[in-house]
């Protein structure tokens, strides 16, 4: 009985993964196949090694061009965001400035409604607040951090600061992790105080509790 000659070939493999590790392989190897590959007399010889080859070079071309897009999108983006979180951090300064002033000066809530705000009815809280606030200053790192202590079952807060610059003004921080960090504190005394939160829930806040930054 003769012996069916297999297909496959015995010679060398090659290294597809070296030629996957990054986009940029990817692309560089596209453009080396349609570079170097049709001197080969296996690619003269081969019409469907040269169609493939080919098509190759041409969806390296197009992986170049969206990488690019991507890129360029991510940069956009990152821009964007800072700005966003830049305006947002602003809006809060200046509301809780508002805030301040009209507080010092309303009688009653519907003083507040006049001046464009809702009055904080304190018993229409159904979330505990926060159990502690823990502050500590990372001298090694140079940034305050920030621990919630939340209730069972709680997972979130917003949590406020205050501005040594301008005591009794306070600015919340974006995020509702309960554990927080400032960069770079300035010296002075902060202020902080939290509140527990879930989907449209908020308890009263918890504090304030002071720190000195030297």
């Amino acid at each position: 009985m003769t012996k069916k000659k297999s297909s496959t070939s015995t010679g060398p493999k090659a290294n597809k993964s070296l030629h996957k590790r990054t986009i940029k392989d990817r692309t560089d190897t596209s453009n080396l196949v349609v570079t170097k590959a049709p001197s080969s007399p296996l690619w003269q010889a081969q019409p469907a090694l040269q169609d493939a080859g080919t098509k190759l070079g041409a969806v390296g071309t197009s992986l170049a061009t969206h990488d690019a897009a991507v890129i360029a999108a991510k940069k956009t983006l990152a821009t964007a965001t800072g700005e966003f979180e830049t305006a947002v951090v602003a809006w809060n300064t200046q509301f809780d400035v508002y805030v301040a002033l009209s507080e010092q000066l309303v009688q009653k809530p519907e003083d507040l409604a006049a001046l464009g705000l809702t009055a904080l009815a304190r018993n229409a809280y159904a979330l505990a607040e926060p159990l502690a606030i823990d502050l500590k200053v990372d001298h090694a790192k140079n940034v305050l951090r920030i621990h919630v202590k939340l209730p069972p079952g709680i997972v979130s807060s917003e949590v406020e600061i205050s501005d040594p610059a301008a005591p009794g003004t306070f600015r919340r921080l974006v995020g509702t992790g309960a554990r927080r960090t400032i960069t770079n504190p300035a010296p002075g005394t902060y202020f902080v105080h939290a509140a527990s939160v879930r989907s449209n829930q908020q308890s009263a806040f918890f504090g304030p509790v002071s720190i000195v930054v030297k």
